[in-house]
């Protein structure tokens, strides 16, 4: 045999040592990557299911505090309705009141400024009474230009008084 055509002891080696590597290869790391990469799909699918379950469970949540503040904002509603509705009776109460209390004060004025008419009308003379009767019919039938009279002759009179002075 030829050195050349047989190969040397080195050369056996090395050849051995790739066999071995590619037999390593085939029989350990490819199954043990397999493995890995079954394991890295499972874990993938494992979180994107559980990411996909705390999804649904925030927005069940959140539709569940959504409602709750509808619920609670048709109750505040209510209340406020309520509240309303008596402070309006109130008021109208107190508006009764108060427009019962003005009557009655309006009657007590009504009824001092006839007796101090009579009072007046007995303390005159009968000549000057029975010529202010008349005047006093016309000023109960027309209270407004009867008004404007009596300020224009009190107005008259009252500058004269401060001339004379």
């Amino acid at each position: 045999m030829n050195s050349s055509q047989t190969p040397s002891d080195a050369e056996r080696a090395a050849a051995a040592a790739a066999e071995s590597a590619a037999a390593y290869q085939k029989y350990v790391v490819q199954p043990g990557m397999e493995s890995v990469k079954d394991k890295v799909q499972q874990t993938k699918q494992t979180v994107q299911a559980a990411a996909e379950q705390v999804k649904q469970q925030a927005q069940a949540k959140a539709g569940e505090v959504k409602q709750q503040a509808k619920v609670a904002a048709g109750e505040v509603q209510q209340q406020a309705q309520a509240k309303a509705g008596e402070v309006k009776q109130q008021a109208k109460v107190a508006a009764g009141e108060v427009q019962q209390q003005a009557q009655a004060k309006a009657e007590e004025v009504k009824q001092q400024a006839r007796s101090l008419i009579h009072q007046g009308l007995a303390k005159l003379p009968p000549p000057v009474a029975t010529r202010v009767e008349p005047l006093m019919t016309t000023a109960k039938q027309r209270p407004l230009p009867t008004a404007a009279v009596t300020m224009v002759i009190f107005l008259v009179l009252r500058r004269l008084l401060r001339r004379s002075r």
